[in-house]
């Protein structure tokens, strides 16, 4: 997995980024805002640190200091995602990473609306397992 981190040089949510991402062992690479702003704002983002990377051709990304996704990325690179036959380990399905897409497909998979998902627990771009489990009612 290449995982991109969008910094510029005066920026303390960058410098906290990079320490949280070298400090869990998370490999990266630093790339200047200045030369992808372009880019970035084609994307939505307005400043920096931006997080980018692949999962299964799902682009995930994020913007600013997130110790919380840092850490779901960390435990996303040792555990991996949910299997994609889903659910039929629960123990190991608890401690998976999903991206956004994979929970909105697994939400979906169980008729439900994912938006009430997204609403209960905000839109982001991982997501443990044991979360949209709890809320599937595992």
């Amino acid at each position: 997995m290449h995982i991109a981190l969008y910094t510029t040089a005066a920026c303390d949510e960058c410098a906290k980024t990079k320490a949280a991402l070298v400090a869990r062992g998370i490999r990266f690479t630093e790339r200047s805002v200045a030369e992808h702003q372009r880019a970035l704002v084609a994307k939505g983002f307005d400043g920096p640190p931006v997080i980018a990377f692949s999962v299964e051709s799902e682009l995930v990304t994020w913007q600013g200091y997130r110790q919380d996704l840092i850490d779901l990325l960390a435990d996303l690179i040792e555990y991996g995602l949910l299997p994609r036959h889903g659910f039929r380990d629960l123990c190991d399905a608890r401690d998976a990473v999903l991206t956004r897409f994979q929970a909105m497909q697994h939400i979906r998979g169980h008729q439900l609306d994912a938006d009430e998902f997204f609403a209960d627990h905000g839109k982001h771009p991982l997501y443990r397992g044991a979360v949209l489990l709890d809320w599937l009612g595992y």
